[in-house]
């Protein structure tokens, strides 16, 4: 009975029905899933109504690429005059679309020619839904079934690119697309003529007894080198293949758009597990390949805007901590910086005559400025023993040697020898956060605030951390309330490390270099912040426990705050 409604009477839409039982129910019972599924069934593969006009819509040899395809009409109206479809219940009086079978009264309106719309393009949109739905109910036979019998009709989608990166977007850690079946299936729906996926994976989804050791640290390095390439303006071309089509005429037109979600595509659809991944980008950030090399800062852009495509718990969780672990056990960030000299300066306006002043007759001084020592060459070069003291004035050229190097401009450090860990490691997270969301800005800090304790013993380690939220802290005006916590993070990492330091590195007129840019961040800071007399009492609540000089510094930041 529901089959004749459906193709002999016309009176139920086949779309509408499919999206009826798909829809239709949304409790937990195991029986009622059942009962949907065998209807499904029967009306995608064991029916002949749908399936008999997918073959011969098929036989027509409609060109998917439809600005190619001369005669798309007349194959149209062939197929209608196999199957001819009504809107308005008249199918049982007709036979075809001229002869009837008797009057009708009323009789039916005239009808709109038809020039593209059949029910098997009209039932596509529903069976994207239908595939997320088989996925969430963890059906995989069905689904198979499914790609099996109508992933044929997948190259007219709009746009399917978009969608097959979106199912191993928000479905990646179901087990049913992470099943090596479906995957190969979900990757078959796309035409592979059209976009320059990795051989790898082309090969992997044919072959059923493709070896999944092919997708090695080199394979990761190879998308993201690509993805590099399209990024690049000197590298990017309208296209890598004859074969493919034109960019105007593309699903994306935008190439680095596209190539992210080709790249999206190929990582999600490996079988690789989520931390090999992040160990494979991180070694190319880093230089810990098998080269060993530095790359180029274009990479690691790439690797930070293909990061914030994919899925947050899953791959940039296991980033931010092996980011925890750079904080706390790089060996460049384990060691405080050089000290510095602070000075009074008197401040004179030259606009005003000799015998007047500013304010009143008394010169006013300006705060403590810092003053770096000049070292000689022979003296930066000075290595450091293995038993030195790391607080002795010996260490104290090598401490001034490196420690701008952390906080360089990645290009900078790359042409001049002096690319490190952690200037990498910040180079990537800058990128990161530049291109993703305010969501991420605050897994980031939770991070931080929840893990960034305990190993922090340094004063470049501190500064380190407010190096890597500075850019952004701007874009955190509708959380002020992470900020905060934040900075409260921030202070109370100040006062245990300036806790631990000797009294001869911050006493009056003596400070160091870390130190002094952690002050200029805080005062960087002070517009952000709403006066909230809460906020302010915890705030001089930490800053009394600090040392007298640290104090001093802070009063500024105290009275704004």
């Amino acid at each position: 009975m529901l089959e004749d409604l459906i193709w002999k009477y016309q009176i139920l839409a086949f779309e509408h029905v499919i999206f009826a039982l798909m829809r239709g129910n949304r409790d937990c019972d195991h029986g009622k899933h059942k009962s949907t599924l065998g209807f499904l069934d029967y009306l995608l593969f064991q029916s002949e109504g749908f399936s008999s006009r997918v073959k011969h819509l098929m036989s027509l040899n409609f060109n998917h690429r439809y600005w190619a395809e001369d005669d798309y009409h007349e194959k149209l109206m062939k197929y209608l005059e196999q199957y001819p479809e009504f809107f308005e219940f008249e199918a049982f009086a007709m036979k075809g679309y001229e002869t009837v079978k008797e009057i009708l009264e009323p009789p039916s309106a005239i009808h709109m020619p038809i020039y593209y719309s059949n029910v098997i393009t009209r039932t596509l949109p529903i069976l994207d839904l239908l595939i997320s739905r088989l996925i969430e109910l963890e059906e995989k036979e069905i689904l198979a079934k499914l790609l099996d019998n109508y992933g044929c009709l997948y190259p007219y989608h709009q746009t399917l690119l978009s969608y097959v990166r979106d199912l191993f977007h928000y479905y990646y850690q179901s087990e049913t697309i992470r099943d090596p079946v479906i995957s190969k299936k979900l990757v078959h729906l796309l035409d592979l003529n059209e976009y320059d996926i990795a051989p790898e994976l082309l090969q992997y989804a044919k072959d059923e007894n493709f070896p999944e050791n092919l997708f090695d640290e080199n394979y990761f390095h190879r998308v993201f080198h690509k993805l590099a390439d399209y990024m690049s303006p000197k590298k990017c071309a309208p296209k890598s293949d004859p074969k493919q089509p034109e960019r105007h005429y593309c699903e994306i037109a935008n190439p680095v758009v596209q190539a992210l979600y080709i790249a999206c595509i190929e990582i999600l659809a490996s079988p690789i597990e989520p931390q090999h991944i992040v160990t494979a980008a991180l070694n190319t950030v880093l230089g810990r390949d098998l080269k060993n090399v530095a790359v180029q800062p274009i990479v690691i852009h790439a690797i930070a805007l293909l990061f914030s495509f994919l899925p947050i718990d899953i791959f940039l969780l296991g980033a931010f901590n092996e980011l925890i672990t750079v904080i706390k056990t790089d060996p460049n960030l384990l060691q405080n910086s050089s000290s510095c000299t602070l000075e009074r300066q008197s401040f004179k306006d030259p606009r005003i005559p000799p015998t007047q002043s500013t304010f009143n007759s008394t010169p006013q001084p300006l705060p403590f400025q810092p003053l770096f020592a000049s070292l000689s060459l022979e003296d930066m070069l000075r290595p450091v023993g293995l038993n030195s003291d790391p607080f002795s004035s010996e260490s104290e050229p090598n401490k001034t040697m490196m420690f701008p190097y952390i906080f360089n401009d990645y290009l900078f450090n790359l042409y001049n020898y002096g690319t490190n860990v952690p200037n990498s490691f910040l180079t990537f997270i800058h990128s990161l956060l530049h291109y993703s969301n305010t969501d991420m800005l605050e897994v980031l800090f939770t991070n931080l605030m929840a893990r960034g304790d305990g190993g922090i013993t340094t004063d470049i380690q501190v500064l380190y951390m407010c190096a890597l939220v500075g850019p952004v802290l701007h874009r955190l005006d509708k959380s002020p309330l992470v900020l905060k916590q934040f900075l409260l993070h921030i202070l109370e990492l100040l006062h245990e490390v300036t806790s631990h330091m000797r009294t001869e590195e911050i006493t009056v007129g003596k400070s160091t270099e870390a130190l002094e840019q952690i002050y200029d961040f805080l005062n960087h800071v002070k517009p952000l912040l709403d006066s909230d007399p809460d906020f302010m009492h915890q705030i001089q609540n930490i800053v009394r426990l600090m040392k007298p000089p640290v104090q001093n510094r802070l009063c500024g930041f105290i009275c704004q705050a």
